[in-house]
Order: C-alpha cells, then sequence, then structure tokens
C-alpha cells in the first residue's frame, strides 16, 4: 500500500444490541457503544463520538453491530422456542442545526455495518434500524435512540 492509502482512516464505533422479547416482538431494546480499544461510551453524544477521534482522517464515522442479545421481560434468555437474530439494516441520519445536502438514508451493505458522512463542523443524530428474524423469519424493524457523531477533522 501506499503511504497516501494509509493517511485515510475511518472513525469506527461499535454497537451490541440487547433486545426485550415478548409474545414474538421485540417491546424494548438496549444499545451499548464501544470505541475501537473496546471501552465503552456511556454517553453517545456528538462530542463522544466525532470522525475524528480514534485517529479518524476523513468527514465519516462508521457503525459496527459487533453482536446482539435477547431476553425476555424477566432478563433470562426467552423460553419460547424459538431463535431470535438481529441485523444491522441501515441508519437515518440527519444533520443537526442547518440543512446539508448529503445522504440521510444509508443502507448496511453486510447487514453489520455501515459508514455514515458528515460535514466537517456539524453534528448528526443518527437512528440505527436492525431488522429481528424470528427462526429465520423477518419479524420487525427495530430504530434505536438517536446518538449523535460529531466532525472537526480538516475534511482532507
Amino acid at each position: 500500500m501506499s503511504e497516501a492509502e494509509n493517511a485515510y482512516k475511518t472513525s469506527t464505533y461499535y454497537v451490541n444490541p440487547t433486545f426485550t422479547v415478548k409474545d414474538g416482538n421485540v417491546t424494548d431494546a438496549d444499545y451499548e457503544y464501544y470505541n475501537e480499544n473496546g471501552m465503552k461510551i456511556v454517553n453517545p453524544t456528538a462530542e463522544n463520538m466525532r470522525a475524528d477521534k480514534q485517529g479518524g482522517t476523513g468527514d465519516f464515522v462508521g457503525f459496527t453491530m459487533r453482536g446482539f442479545h435477547f431476553k425476555d421481560a424477566s432478563g433470562e434468555k426467552p423460553s419460547d422456542g424459538h431463535v431470535y437474530t438481529a441485523k444491522l439494516y441501515c441508519a437515518v441520519a440527519q444533520t443537526l442545526f442547518k440543512p446539508e445536502q448529503i445522504p440521510n438514508f444509508i443502507l448496511s451493505g453486510d447487514s453489520k455495518g455501515l459508514i455514515i458522512p458528515i460535514y466537517k463542523g456539524t453534528a448528526r443524530g443518527v437512528i440505527l434500524i436492525f431488522q429481528i428474524f424470528q427462526d429465520e423469519r423477518f419479524v420487525q424493524l427495530v430504530g434505536s435512540p438517536d446518538p449523535e457523531i460529531g466532525n472537526s477533522t480538516n475534511g482532507d
């Protein structure tokens, strides 16, 4: 690889959702976010999840689903006899406080991760959308709360 190819790096954050299932449907979910070093991000705001963190040098922020968990209302593994799985389907992103003409709907190419564009000096609210499957059959879409991403890179 050339030196120029090594100079570009996307700052990636990892999400581990835990879905609560009742009567075959997700009724609640908790989301934990981590940086590339495995440190938990307690407050997923634009200040804590920026494009220039973790050595990021571009105007993009990545999200990757590292794993997922399903539980029933008591916190135990669902005992209804079904196998539940989840895939990261897409993200809906909105630039906050000023209009920008960049994509607001980003599909995951591999059902595990995606990359969101963000202009320098801006913040975006992001909703991650997960597909929920019961015994390999799609049953539901579930959206995350609104983590924010920010950018203070130089855009080079």
